[in-house]
């Protein structure tokens, strides 16, 4: 098996590479909101 084949087989295996996780809990759409409001970087 080539690299190729080899990368396509183990993104199918896993469904994707990459994967983005919340570290907060959002239960809703106000908490959505509290974690994008602008000055969240200021801390």
């Amino acid at each position: 098996m080539d690299k190729k084949e080899y990368v396509l087989q183990k993104h199918r295996e896993w469904q994707g590479k990459i994967e983005v996780v919340a570290r907060a809990p959002i239960g809703g759409m106000e908490e959505l909101a509290v974690a994008y409001t602008p000055g969240v970087a200021e801390p």
